[in-house]
Parts: C-alpha cells; structure tokens; sequence
C-alpha cells in the first residue's frame, strides 16, 4: 500500500468512515513499524482539533498530509503559528471524536492557546507545536500556546497525562497543575495525576529527569526525580511522599490496559473508575488497604469486577439512580455480614 493511501486511510479512521477490514487494516499497520504509528498521531490531533473555528477555512489536505511526512522524516523542531494553522484547517471538515479543542483568541495576535480535552473514559493524543506527545486520560484538559516562543515552554494541565517532551536545552518546558504545583522537564518521559477536584497529585517518571515543584508552609521546594520513582503529593496538607514503583503500574492505562502490582484497592478502584467512567463507593474502610496483583487488557468492566469477586469475594452492586450523574457501584465485603461463626 502505498503511502499516501495509509495516510487517507488514517484520515477515514479518524473520520470514522471505515468498515471491519479497514479497521483490523489499521490496527495492524499501527503494530507494523513507529512510523506509521507517529502519522497517525499527528493526522489523530489534526483531527480532533477539527473544531477550531477561529481559523481560516483554507482547505489542503494534500499540503497537510506532506507536512506531517516531513515532520516525521526530518529532525524534530517547533513549528511556526502559521504552518500549526494550516495543518488545522486541512482537517476542519472531519468530525470531533471522543476530544473537545478550542481557540481561546486574545486582544492581539500573539496570545493564542489552544485547549483539547477528553470526554469521560476518552483517552487521546496531541501533539505540540514542538513535537512533544501528550496522552490524555479521561476527562481531561490541556492548554498550550499555538507556538511556543521565548526561552520557555509552558503547559497548563487539569488530569492525568503522559508527557513525552522533545529535547530542547534552550526552551525550558513546564507543566502547570491546577493545584499550584508545576512539573520542570529537561526532555524525558513521565506521568502527571493532578485533577482539579481532588486532593492528592501524583508525578512518576519513566525516563530522563524532572523536578516537581510544590508548596509547603508558605515556601516553594523543589524535588529532583530519577526514572521509576513516584511522588505523592497531599494538597491539603503539602506533604511529600516519594517511593520506586513499577512505571506500569502508573501508565499503563495509555496503552489501554490496567496493571496493578501488589496496588492498595482504593488507588485500584479509582484507576478503574476513570477507566470505565464509574464511581465508587467503598461501604468497608477496610477494604481499602487491600493489595492486588493484575493484568487486565481490553475487558469490559463486568470481567475487571468479577476478577475481584473470585480473588476475594468482594461484592459490586450497580446503582441505577437516575439522579446521578455517572454510574455508582457499591463496593461491600459480605464476611462482615456474616455471623462470627460462619466467618471461620
């Protein structure tokens, strides 16, 4: 197949016109080789910032398609505002897709942040005007300027992302949390947890270095990170709680699986929660610090629950309120139901 067909073909997909065929053809030519995989990418962010309406409809889709085989032939470097307009408005046509993204226009031309976001249980990818790769888990959001300028590259982050940032000694690259905390890269992989409704930040990193930045007392401090190292960070009361994991653990859920290894079950059923777009409530506090161990790749909730089950009779139940929002599961241990006598 010819490249330029992959590349329509990648369009159609995004577009969601495609059959069955075309679909496992996509999938295959995805695991084929990283080239095919970093097209689709950048096709992907084009098209979920189809709805970018504040820039002018000048249709190229064949100038697109040769932008993105020069970007993934050549060297890595940022692009200008004009060639991060075209490469939009080549695909302003297509359909929004499981994404929201918006041009927040300023009183002047240089101020122009674009923000993409998930919908919930959505997980995406965009790609920055430096060629930094930012997956976004559900319900969440990214800001960033159309052209990164100056000496630093900042980002404003409220969810979980996983960052692969380009190198660049000359432009710093900061992450921006809702919770007053920031993340300074000096290009490398990593993990960021920092919802805007709760309470506890997580940073873990997989490769190269960052120094994540909080506050504690009134005074801002700074840790440095080495790969496979997480830090927990309590809003509330700016405590630091550093620890090796398994990165895995942490960003499995991009590739679309959920890996737990020795993980306490309140950290699992809110990985899973934002998995499957549900709620949790725990009805046993003791079932909080249990630990599991497993893999789960492409299974629907009711298989994820039922593993729990068998492993440890815990019991979900659907609660089918109409009045709320998202789904809620009672979690509950019947042992504790039981008489003393049948507990043994």
């Amino acid at each position: 197949m010819e490249k330029v067909d992959k590349e329509n073909l990648f369009f159609r997909f995004c577009q969601g016109d495609v059959s069955a065929e075309e679909i496992d053809l996509v999938e295959n030519l995805l695991a084929e080789s990283s080239l095919n995989k970093e097209v689709f990418d950048r096709i992907q962010a084009l098209a979920f910032s189809s709805d970018l309406g504040a820039v002018e409809p000048c249709l190229d889709v064949d100038g697109a398609l040769q932008s993105v085989n020069d970007r993934t032939r050549g060297e890595r470097a940022p692009l200008s505002a004009w060639m991060w307009f075209q490469r939009v408005a080549a695909v302003l046509l297509l359909p929004l897709i499981g994404v929201c993204a918006f041009l927040l226009v300023g009183r002047g031309p240089e101020i122009r942040m674009v923000e993409m976001k998930t919908q919930p249980g959505m997980v995406a990818s965009v790609v920055l005007p430096d060629s930094s790769v930012v997956t976004l888990n559900s319900n969440s959001s990214i800001k960033y300027p159309s052209d990164f300028r100056g000496d630093v590259r900042q980002v404003e982050l409220n969810g979980e992302a996983f960052f692969d940032v380009t190198k660049d000694e000359a432009k710093k690259f900061i992450v921006n949390t809702p919770n007053a905390t920031k993340i300074i890269v000096y290009g490398t992989e990593f993990n960021v947890e920092a919802y805007a409704n709760e309470n506890v930040e997580r940073a873990t990193l997989q490769s190269g270095k960052i120094g994540f930045v909080y506050n504690h007392d009134g005074h801002e401090r700074q840790c440095m990170m080495s790969p496979d190292e997480r830090i927990t960070y309590d809003v509330s009361t700016g405590n630091v709680m550093r620890e090796r994991i398994p990165v895995e653990v942490e960003t499995s859920w991009k590739d679309g699986m959920l890996v737990f290894k020795n993980t306490p079950f309140d950290q699992i059923l809110r990985r899973v929660g934002r998995y499957y777009n549900v709620k949790f409530n725990i009805n046993d506090e003791s079932l909080a610090t249990l630990k599991f161990t497993g893999t789960f790749k492409h299974q629907s909730l009711n298989n994820v629950l039922k593993g729990f089950n068998i492993s440890s009779n815990i019991e979900f139940k659907f609660n089918d309120d109409p009045k709320n929002e998202m789904q809620t599961i009672e979690v509950s241990n019947p042992l504790n139901n039981m008489p003393m006598d049948k507990k043994k």
